[in-house]
This record gives C-alpha cells, sequence and structure tokens, in this order.
C-alpha cells in the first residue's frame, strides 16, 4: 500500500461530505482499509501519543478483533468520584450518539469505535509513582486505531467536530501519520541488563499465607472461605524498559493468552492473560472460572501433571468456589446458562489450570461495564465472600495491586465488549519494572507450594523483559 494507514484521497472526500452537527463534543470517525502490518507499527512507534494494545491473537476463545490504538481522542479517568466503571456508560453512550462515522468502500465489516482501558482490583487505590496515574478506572478512544479481523486490516481515526475547521490541519497530521507508519519498525527488541531485583521474602510471603490460611479456617458461615493474597516483584535496568517489546516477547512465548497494554504517562501496564472475564455480543456472553493451578516445568508430561490437577482436593473445591459464584451472578440476569458439570485442564508453558467455559444468554441487553462490574472481582483474584475478601486484601498485602487482577478491555458503540482479567503482568515505568503474581488460599494450602506456585506464574512477565 502507498499509504499504510489511511488514504488521503478517502479522507478528502469524507471531509468534503461531513457536514458539522450542532451537538456538543461530538467526533468524527473514519475508517479504511490499511495495511495489515500498520498493527504493528502503529504500536511500535510512540510519535503518535500513548498507546493501548489488545492482542487476542492465537486465543481460542472469540475476544474480539486485535487492535493497537495511539494517541487520544478522548480519555476518561475515574478517580474514584464517580461509580466505578457504569458511571461511564451514559458519558460513552453520548459520544457514540454524536459519532459522525464515514467508512470507506468495503469496510462494511470493519468494527466499529471502541473504548479501551481497564480498572483497579479495588477502588480508591493508593495514589504513588507505581499506580497514580490510572486511576480506579480509566478508558481511552485512541484516535489512531489499526484493527485487525477476519474480513482484513482496517484503520479507524478520531477527532473532533471542531477540528473540521482546520482541514489542512487534519491533512497534515495524516500525512505525519502515514510516514510514522512507513518508516516505524514492526517490532523493536531490545536487550537490556538488570541493576536491581527485589522479592518478597519466602518467610514474608510465609507469614502472609499462614495468616490467611487462619482467615480462611473459621467455622461461621459468613467467614472467609477463601483469599487470594499477591506478591510483588521489583526488577531495575540499566536502562529504559520498551512496553511494546514486552508484549511482544509474551505473544511469542503464550500464543494462547490475551496481550494488552494500557500506557498513561511513561507508565504502561503490560500483561498477558489466559483468563477471560466476559465476553459481550448482543444478549450472548462468554467468561471463565479459572481457578486451580500447577507449576509446569519445561520438560513435564502434560498429561500425567493434569490427573494430578484434577485430583487435587484443594484444587477442586478452590475451582468450584470460583464457578458457583459466576453462576450465582449470572443467574440474576440471564435466562439460561450452560455450565460444564466438570473442569477440564488449560496447560500453559508455565503452569496448568482447572477452567471451565460458561456461556450464558442475558434476559435483556446489558451494557459490558455493567457485566464486568457484576462479576469483577472473582473468587479466582479475590476470594469468597468477595466483599470480606477483599477488604482483607487490601488491609493485608504488602503491597498495592493497583490493576494488577483488574478488567482489561474494550466496549464499542454497538454495545458488545470483551474483557479479561490482568493476570500474568506487570506495571513499567521507564527503567523500573513492578511484576505481580498471586496464589488461591483455602483451609489447607501449603505455603511453600502457594510460593512456587506464584514464582512459576512470575515466569510470564520475566519472559516478556527478555530474562
Amino acid at each position: 500500500m502507498r499509504f499504510p494507514l489511511m488514504d488521503p484521497a478517502f479522507v478528502e472526500r469524507a471531509l468534503a461530505s461531513i457536514r458539522p452537527v450542532a451537538y456538543r463534543d461530538a467526533f468524527v470517525a473514519l475508517t479504511s482499509r490499511c495495511a495489515p502490518q500498520a498493527f504493528e507499527r502503529l504500536a511500535s512507534s510512540d510519535m503518535l501519543g500513548e498507546r493501548t494494545i489488545w492482542d487476542p491473537r492465537g486465543v481460542a476463545e472469540d475476544l474480539g478483533p486485535a487492535m493497537a490504538g495511539a494517541g487520544v481522542a478522548l480519555r476518561e479517568i475515574n478517580g474514584g468520584g464517580t461509580p466505578r466503571l457504569s458511571g461511564l456508560v451514559p458519558r460513552a453512550a453520548a459520544v457514540f450518539r454524536g459519532l459522525i462515522e464515514f467508512r470507506d468502500d468495503g469496510c462494511e465489516d470493519a468494527p466499529p469505535p471502541a473504548f479501551m482501558g481497564g480498572a483497579s482490583f479495588a477502588p480508591k487505590i493508593p495514589t504513588d509513582v507505581e499506580w497514580g496515574w490510572f486511576g480506579d478506572d480509566m478508558f481511552v478512544l485512541p484516535r489512531w486505531r489499526a484493527a485487525l479481523t477476519s474480513s482484513g486490516a482496517f484503520s479507524t481515526w478520531v477527532f473532533t467536530v471542531e477540528e473540521l475547521a482546520d482541514r489542512a490541519a487534519l491533512l497534515r497530521e495524516l500525512s505525519t501519520a502515514n510516514d510514522v507508519i512507513m518508516r516505524s519498525p514492526t517490532m523493536r527488541i531490545y536487550s537490556t541488563n538488570v541493576r536491581v531485583r527485589e522479592d518478597l521474602s519466602r518467610e514474608r510471603w510465609r507469614a502472609l499465607v499462614e495468616k490467611a490460611i487462619q482467615a480462611v479456617s473459621g467455622s461461621a458461615a459468613n467467614s472467609l472461605r477463601k483469599l487470594v493474597p499477591a506478591r510483588r516483584t521489583h526488577i531495575e535496568f540499566e536502562s529504559t524498559i520498551d512496553p511494546v517489546a514486552c508484549v511482544a516477547r509474551a505473544g511469542a512465548k503464550f500464543r494462547s493468552c490475551t496481550r494488552f497494554m494500557v500506557e498513561r504517562e511513561e507508565r504502561a501496564f503490560v500483561g498477558a492473560t489466559p483468563e477471560r472475564l466476559i465476553r459481550v455480543k448482543g444478549r450472548e456472553i462468554e467468561t471463565d472460572a479459572l481457578a486451580g493451578s500447577l507449576p509446569r516445568a519445561a520438560d513435564s508430561v502434560v498429561d500425567a501433571l493434569s490427573r494430578e490437577l484434577l485430583a487435587s482436593d484443594k484444587n477442586r473445591r478452590e475451582h468450584e468456589a470460583v464457578v458457583a459464584a459466576i453462576r450465582a451472578a449470572l443467574a440474576t440476569v440471564c435466562e439460561s446458562m450452560d455450565v460444564p458439570s466438570a473442569p477440564t485442564v488449560r496447560a500453559l508453558p508455565n503452569l496448568v489450570h482447572l477452567w471451565t467455559p460458561i456461556r450464558a444468554t442475558l434476559r435483556s441487553t446489558l451494557h459490558p461495564l455493567d457485566l464486568v462490574g457484576l462479576l469483577h472481582p472473582t473468587p479466582a483474584v479475590a476470594g469468597t465472600p468477595r466483599e470480606l475478601a477483599v477488604q482483607w486484601l487490601v488491609r493485608n498485602e504488602p503491597h498495592p495491586r493497583g490493576w494488577f487482577t483488574g478488567p482489561v478491555g474494550w466496549f464499542d458503540a454497538r454495545g458488545d465488549g470483551a474483557f479479561v482479567v490482568g493476570l500474568r503482568s506487570m506495571l513499567l515505568y521507564r527503567n523500573h519494572a513492578w511484576l505481580y503474581a498471586g496464589a488461591g488460599v483455602v483451609a489447607g494450602s501449603d505455603p511453600d507450594a502457594e510460593y512456587e506456585e506464584t514464582s512459576a506464574k512470575l515466569t510470564a512477565m520475566t519472559a516478556a523483559l527478555g530474562l
């Protein structure tokens, strides 16, 4: 393609045909076909603004198109002043209602404009260097977006109606964007050396897990039954970390996991997660119960490890708590559900998980953010009962987990969307990386075994860092 992101001739036709509307905060969205490599090149260049990546390519389940966004047409950050997640629904509806879309020929199947972002594990996260810029939840309508679907590659450019007053400036921006995409490498993989690594000691972890075991061993009907404490590893490198290189490495090793990145003020939340929280298409939804794990060595036999996991009473109890919680939550809004009677095993390069995929039909359409709020956090990342578990974790974990285990995903103008759980993830800032991993604790858990499990989970992001 001569113009890898968007053809100026199409843009000139679109600008000539668009009539501004008297609507406050109205936006224009232009969509055309683009070169397939525009996805990687838009993601790998930082010259068009802060980036957002959603890449489910290689994942067996349907999680929508792969999308790379750059720049910000609109950003909504919730610092705690409005209800989490659901507080964005009316604002997004107003934006989509006033959206003027213009599509080039052959773009009937292109995905509509979408907000991309996520939320923290719990509200009111500490404002510090690690997580202060992300808020309780943050979503971006990208200014530039490249999307890959089974129908091809599509680019979307979103700008305000007011910008139509200076069409020459818009065309100059388009020329710059095409030039950036033409010159940008597809992916840059840098090697870097570690200066400092700080792990939570095994002794401190053992004390945390023993405290959790004591908390879940009560006999009262309303007492805690499961907790999922997390630990953090801080790695300082000699040079700045490239977050997109981390996404690329994670994609190479964990192809069956959804890769994501949310960038904000030199910080990037990056991950490769195996757990789908919700997929919404009209009234049809899909979700996962993913809980109960064993570490997997590189030379281990998956069949033998799977039999061991399926036979584990502790892991089965942990998993069944998640299935029961999801079933109970969805029963309040669904007319039917398909829940397998027993879990299967999902094997990853570093772990095996108990997995139960769940399908359901809503009684009436619900916004994806409302469904995220209904399900998050599941017992797989918090515990049961949910509210008590979250309170215990916030009070007892040695470090704030921020967006780790929070929902990450997208929703579009049609009301469809997909979210994953922000597992196997880390926060990057310049030459610093904070990696997170958690483990489910029930009565009978072994602190040392849970330490080994979290160590195995951390290898997903150490691999992404090139270690």
